[in-house]
């Protein structure tokens, strides 16, 4: 089972993005975390905040890849923190994430993109209402579309 949940961070408080009243200050450096639970086990959490937009877009880019049974690697936008996916098979998938140490997770991969669309799209959708006209994130919807 894969869950994936997405906050905005506001000053040392983080809120579930669907519960999120306040307002972005920089809209270059939209700070938030993402917390990734696979099969119980925590792969990415509040400590690891970040730059939420750019590092949910890293994660989308990477579709294609496990969508084709390729590996991909990214790091976190302002942290030295490394996300990889490796093909176990058609249908499973690794995740390893490295911080402080090295944790992984075996999943189906068709449970991982689903759990991505959704968290993401509604990242997004709340990012819409917060700050209209967002055109910069128009490919990463598209493809979460197409999951």
């Amino acid at each position: 089972m894969v869950e994936i949940q997405c906050f905005f961070k506001n000053g040392e408080s983080f809120y579930p993005c669907n519960e999120y009243a306040g307002e972005i200050v920089d809209l270059n450096y939209i700070e938030g975390a993402i917390e990734l639970k696979a099969n119980g086990v925590v792969l990415m959490d509040k400590t690891m905040w970040n730059y939420i937009d750019q590092l949910l877009a890293y994660l989308v880019d990477g579709v294609g890849c496990i969508k084709n049974n390729k590996p991909y690697g990214c790091c976190f936008p302002d942290q030295p923190i490394e996300v990889s996916f490796s093909p176990v098979d058609e249908n499973w998938l690794s995740i390893t994430v490295k911080c402080h140490s090295s944790v992984s997770e075996t999943v189906r991969i068709d449970e991982y993109l689903y759990a991505l669309k959704m968290s993401a799209l509604e990242f997004f959708e709340k990012l819409g209402k917060i700050i209209p006209h967002q055109e910069k994130y128009k490919h990463v919807l598209s493809v979460l579309n197409e999951i």
